[in-house]
């Protein structure tokens, strides 16, 4: 009886502590009030399922539009559109029927046949629908994109003006304004672009982001004084990898916009929030964080309240239940196989077993606000079996099952031979390459190309623990020449990956990656010595021995 009491003891700590951090992540946290909660105005793109206006194809049936229609009028009474023509064009007609005010949108680019359809379509509507179409907005981000001049772009603004008498706007980030005077003369209206999010080279945090974006309001009044102003896109996103100080969370998405809703009021400037409803389509070009800008999900429920308190994870119960499952699975194995003794052992057994539950809670949620394709799902099923693996190796290491010591490459593909087998070291050679290889290609692709790919750490940062603890090298002064190189590699991903101070995500990111860089170091200096003093003369033993156990496999 007294063998299960330490054990008991260590589970019920664990639980508790858990259940604490699943009861924070869970937290009501209190916000101010949408005044009247409702919007100005919202941008929507119709979509169902995988479609993407993007596709040649594109088409939404009209139940689909009808139905966000009916959602959408419930917190706001205008909708901006991007384009005219097709399904788009459909918006118009359709929100004509439910009362709605549309920003009509024309789709400008560098092709003029297609601009020349859009206009077309754009003024039919707006004479069609005059009591529906309160303004027109020519080109979306078309300077932003270098696909025509501003003279050429001014030019299609006053023509649309002349042919409907409507206000004409064109939207763009500040910047472009101030380069272009032709289009602000031409434009009844300056819709102007704030997504703090992007911004470059800083990303403000939510605590910063409301008098950011009053700076860019006053600067841009001061810049162009009486000329009409309007905040064509603001908002911030509920998923996503950190960018500097700004951080996608739900909370911090429902506290932007409240806040800034009220601090629109004091600026007295009209606004269109970025946007009404998810865009999982979003997530191909932009990454995770493009597709989760919307106030309703993508099964168009309201993804937080638009009074009270907000909690990030509203169903964190059913999260914790999942964690303590996790956990008494480890704790029914360590206590049938007798084999963990200790006070200390059973300490980190518990905290594994508590780490691996919440880790592979959180990997799960990752997975499915990420994966579009089942590449995506492929790839989070690998890391979680990384990460059990992981959990399963560092138990075996606590029960004195394994040693730490793993073999080199070239044993591990067998090069030497196999008169050993497949013993614990190789094994855990293997698990290095397996689990090393993919972390460091994913490194190496964030470092040089990171701005819309997700950072995995849940996925990741257990098996990085499992390589630190279990492949400690050889014994001897025998370096292991390919763990060496992505040793490199990975060092080197980790430090480009660094993104200041302020984004605790990717400093833990580096952290995850370094985990698995850190076995190799102490063998880099040999390495370095070795490219150093010249070729090996044919014949050498010296690098059968350096690339590893010169078929002496542990």
């Amino acid at each position: 009886m007294r063998r299960f009491l330490l054990p008991v003891l260590m589970f019920v700590l664990v639980a508790a502590a858990c259940f604490q951090y699943w009861h924070w992540r869970g937290r009501p946290v209190p916000l101010p009030d949408l005044p009247g909660a409702r919007f100005q105005c919202l941008s929507y793109s119709p979509f169902e399922g995988s479609a993407s206006p993007l596709d040649r194809d594109f088409d939404v049936p009209r139940p689909v539009i009808t139905r966000d229609m009916e959602v959408l009028k419930n917190v706001t009474g205008c909708l901006r559109t991007y384009s005219a023509i097709k399904v788009q064009g459909d918006v118009t007609r359709i929100a004509h029927e439910h009362g709605l005010k549309i920003l009509q949108g024309i789709w400008i680019s560098g092709t003029p046949e297609d601009n020349e359809e859009e206009i077309t379509a754009a003024i039919d509507l707006a004479r069609t629908y005059p009591d529906t179409v309160k303004a027109l907005i020519v080109g979306n981000e078309v300077l932003l994109r270098r696909e025509m001049t501003g003279e050429t772009l001014a030019r299609i603004i006053r023509r649309v003006k002349a042919a409907t008498g409507l206000p004409v706007l064109y939207a763009d980030v500040p910047h472009f304004f101030k380069k272009e005077p032709a289009v602000v003369a031409a434009a009844d209206t300056l819709a102007i672009h704030i997504l703090p999010y992007w911004d470059d080279p800083e990303p403000v945090s939510i605590a910063e982001v409301q008098k950011h974006v009053a700076i860019i309001v006053e600067d841009m009044r001061r810049t162009f004084p009486g000329k009409p102003l309007m905040i064509g896109e603001i908002g911030w996103p509920s998923e996503g990898r950190t960018r500097g100080a700004s951080v996608p969370s739900l909370v911090n998405q429902a506290r932007f916009v409240r806040e800034f809703v009220l601090g629109a009021n004091r600026l007295g400037i009209d606004y269109n929030l970025i946007e009404a409803v998810d865009q999982p389509w979003k997530r191909v070009p932009e990454g995770t964080v493009g597709g989760y800008w919307g106030i309703f999900t993508a099964d168009r429920e309201l993804k937080f309240p638009l009074t009270g308190p907000v909690s990030e994870w509203p169903h964190w119960r059913a999260a914790f239940a999942v964690s303590l499952g996790i956990m008494a699975a480890f704790f029914a194995y360590g206590l049938s196989c007798g084999r963990i003794g200790g006070v200390a052992r059973w300490i980190a057994f518990a905290l594994l077993a508590g780490a691996t539950g919440i880790s592979l809670v959180h990997l799960y949620d990752h997975i499915r606000t990420s994966s579009l394709t089942v590449a995506g799902w492929v790839f989070g099923a690998y890391m979680a079996a990384l990460t059990i693996l992981a959990a399963v190796a560092l138990t075996a290491r606590m029960e004195g099952r394994i040693v730490a010591g793993a073999a080199a490459f070239p044993r591990v593909l067998g090069r030497f031979g196999d008169r050993e087998g497949w013993g614990p070291a190789r094994w855990i050679g293997a698990g290095f390459w397996i689990a090393a290889l993919p972390a460091a290609m994913l490194a190496l692709a964030i470092g040089f190309d990171g701005r819309h790919r997700d950072l995995p750490i849940m996925g990741l940062w257990l098996p990085g623990l499992a390589i630190l603890v279990l492949c400690r090298g050889i014994p001897g002064n025998r370096p292991r020449r390919e763990e060496v190189w992505l040793t490199l590699i990975l060092t080197v991903a980790a430090l480009m990956a660094f993104d200041g101070l302020r984004n605790i995500e990717m400093l833990l990111w580096s952290a995850t990656v370094l985990l698995f860089a850190a076995p190799g170091w102490r063998d880099i200096r040999s390495e370095v010595k070795f490219l150093l003093s010249g070729p090996v003369e044919h014949g050498s033993t010296d690098k059968t021995e350096r690339d590893g156990d010169g078929g002496k496999g542990r």
